[in-house]
């Protein structure tokens, strides 16, 4: 037989408590309510011109920062990888080298873009949070600077305006006085024509070009002359120390210098004095050529005169002489 087993005794059904279900629904609807508020509070946060602000500055930063720290990490890593891949080349064929290089370039792409992601958002939060703090002050400062470019502009246009008004003025100025040059120029050409027609101008020009002439053929003779006396007295002393040849040497260079020189002089002083005489000459020749044809007048008259004096004379001593010749015949007849 088996043995009896013994019964165990039944636990005591515990009542239920009211106050359990009813701590229950307080705690669900505490955090209702409290999922609520949050909700309420996201929403008014998220509506918040700041906000949003910073979270569209935080995010284009990273975004930005993310694709360029991404680049770089890529490339750094395909380097890295590929430089650790070599190590173990000669077990793997080298398969290990482009193996390591885009295992490098993923994980520096990530490493890289998670980086720059999180250096652009936190400088694109604080430049949002910055530029929305200082809104004012930047827009007044914008504001600033566009009146002062404004005014600027305005300025440089008034200016400019005033030096065109100037240029205009000068030129025009410009234009009357080249317009008076010409006139005077054209005056000045008119005037030159009628002074190389005139015939005063003319004798005046030909007398000082032979006045110039024969002044400079004399005043370069005499001055060659004089220049090679003088050479020649000058290197007379060096003579004995150059047996003879000083003498001609210098008295050749003075008498091209004399030559040159007189040339010279002779010239200015023969053309001044003959551009004067012809200039005298030809002012007063009316009064030159009365005074030649009186002095002429009065020398042929006085030839005339002269001439018949001496025939009464020489009549008078033909007479004579035959008077004297008859009366010697006579006396001698008786």
């Amino acid at each position: 037989m088996s043995a009896p087993t013994k019964s165990t005794p039944s636990a005591p059904a515990r009542p239920i408590d009211d106050r359990s279900g009813e701590t229950k629904s307080s705690t669900v609807d505490l955090v209702i309510s409290k999922t609520q508020d949050i909700r309420n509070q996201t929403v008014k946060l998220v509506k918040q011109p700041h906000f949003q602000t910073v979270t569209i500055c935080a995010a284009s930063g990273a975004i930005t920062i993310a694709a360029a720290g991404g680049a770089l990490g890529c490339a750094g890593g395909v380097f890295v990888g590929g430089a650790v891949g070599v190590v173990p080349a000669l077990f793997t064929f080298g398969l290990s080298i482009p193996a390591g290089a885009v295992v490098g370039g993923v994980v520096g792409f990530h490493a890289g873009a998670a980086a720059g992601a999180a250096a652009g958002a936190t400088v694109g939060g604080a430049a949002g949070h910055g530029g929305w703090v200082w809104r004012v002050e930047l827009h007044d400062g914008v504001a600033h600077v566009r009146l002062v470019a404004v005014t600027r502009a305005q300025m440089i246009q008034a200016k400019a305006a005033q030096a065109r008004q100037k240029a205009l003025g000068y030129a025009a100025a410009t234009g009357k006085r080249a317009a008076a040059l010409t006139d005077a120029v054209k005056h000045s050409g008119h005037e030159i024509v009628e002074l190389r027609k005139d015939r005063r101008t003319q004798v005046t020009a030909a007398s000082a070009a032979a006045g110039g002439l024969v002044g400079g053929t004399a005043g370069g003779g005499a001055g060659a002359v004089a220049g090679a006396g003088v050479g020649a007295i000058v290197g007379l002393p060096a003579a004995l120390f150059t047996f003879g040849m000083s003498i001609p040497v210098c008295a050749t260079m003075g008498g091209t210098c004399g030559l040159v020189g007189g040339a010279a002089a002779g010239g200015a002083a023969g053309a001044t004095s003959g551009a004067v005489a012809g200039n005298v000459g030809h002012k007063y020749r009316r009064e030159i050529r009365e005074t030649a044809t009186d002095l002429w007048m009065r020398a042929r008259n006085g030839t005339g005169k002269l001439r018949k004096k001496v025939d009464e004379s020489m009549t008078q001593a033909g007479l004579s002489m035959k008077a004297l010749v008859a009366g010697g015949t006579g006396g001698t007849a008786q």
